[in-house]
């Protein structure tokens, strides 16, 4: 048997894996403590991981309703176009499970990019990043209304525009508000200590409202 020792890049990914579980234990725990600060940006990657743990919390917190049309056994991610949000997603879909709220059965996080509408497969969270052309954005915070696909965007006017939550820095840290008329007309259930760590509850309908670049 030859033995092959570790890369760096195999360390590196083990380290990175390392630190978003400990990350996602950290932000758990601060949804039923405090709606305090995400952590202190430093660099982009920082940013990005702290995103990325944010998206997979909020599907460990909003229950869905049965007919979302996701394949079985999947809890589906979608990110619209190239995002550094991927990079940790991809690495929590290796590391974690989330469990189905309203089954309690535990689905296998499965991350795709949406570059064309033929990329496109039903999903339970939409990212869209703050690259994505403003009347993309528009046509699907209009499409995706009142349809259980929570859609996530990176700017604190987002959810005031008909997203479900928009993630965004303030003083230094990831924060998020979320929409909760767009979530309740959609369908889906946010636990109560989601609610209390967003920065912001949004009750706007924004029927109607384009977004502007």
């Amino acid at each position: 048997m030859n033995f092959h020792p570790p890369t760096t890049e195999d360390c590196d990914n083990r380290h990175l894996g390392l630190r978003l579980q400990l990350m996602s234990v950290l932000l758990s725990l601060m949804f039923l403590v405090t709606a305090s600060s995400a952590q202190e940006i430093v660099d982009k990657t920082a940013e990005y991981n702290v995103k990325g743990v944010y998206v997979y919390n909020f599907g460990r917190y909003i229950t869905w309703p049965a007919e979302t049309n996701t394949p079985p056994g999947e809890f589906v991610v979608g990110v619209v176009g190239h995002s550094p949000v991927s990079v940790p997603l991809d690495k929590l879909a290796k590391l974690k499970k989330i469990t189905d709220r309203r089954t309690n059965e535990d689905l296998e996080l499965k991350v795709i990019s949406i570059n064309s509408i033929d990329d496109y497969i039903p999903c339970h969270i939409l990212f869209i990043p703050a690259v994505t052309d403003p009347e993309i954005a528009t046509y699907l915070i209009e499409n995706f209304r009142n349809k259980p696909v929570f859609l996530i965007g990176e700017s604190a006017d987002f959810s005031k525009n008909g997203g479900s939550a928009g993630l965004h820095i303030s003083t230094g840290s990831v924060r998020f508000d979320i929409n909760i008329t767009d979530a309740q007309n959609k369908g889906l259930i946010i636990d109560a200590k989601l609610l209390k760590a967003a920065n912001k509850i949004v009750e706007n309908d924004a029927r109607n409202v384009s977004i502007q670049p």
